[in-house]
């Protein structure tokens, strides 16, 4: 699959446009394997100034803790396993949409905090409480606010 497909297919996942992810993306990229820097012609289609590109790639952020650090600098899309009740700080490299998966331990019943000033999006977020349950929760960060929504997988 080319660069160009896949970030589309990103694009179409997240409910982006390819021209909103292009115009963010500047200095350079690492996509299976291969490393993009600078502008690159896809077929025609110029991308200029990559910046960073992790499609699909998901970070193990680690056991939460009390307290645990999530960094998107090391990832776009980040896991978490809750093992304890948890108040989270949150670290953005720049504007964009981050997305952490939740899951719980086999304890379970673990709660997530995030950082003092993330606004939720829709309704208040939410996480799955039971052993080994997954919640994703999705960031837009502006440069100034974070916004949050969540999901529960079923």
């Amino acid at each position: 699959m080319s660069l160009q497909a896949r970030i589309t297919a990103l694009a179409e996942a997240i409910g982006a446009d390819i021209k909103s992810i292009l115009a963010a993306l500047a200095g350079k990229a690492s996509l299976g394997g291969n490393t993009y820097a600078g502008d690159q012609d896809l077929d025609g289609n110029r991308l200029l100034g990559i910046k960073v590109a992790a499609l699909g790639a998901e970070y193990d952020a680690g056991s939460s803790g009390a307290t645990p650090a999530i960094d998107f600098a090391n990832g776009s899309l980040q896991r978490l396993t809750l093992t304890a009740n948890a108040s989270a700080t949150l670290t953005f490299p720049g504007p964009g949409t981050y997305t952490l998966r939740l899951i719980q331990d086999a304890t379970g019943n673990r709660t997530f905090a995030n950082p003092v000033g993330t606004k939720a999006v829709g309704a208040a977020v939410s996480i799955k409480l039971t052993a080994g349950g997954e919640t994703f929760l999705i960031y837009k960060y502006n440069g100034t606010t974070v916004y949050c929504m969540s999901g529960q997988v079923q």
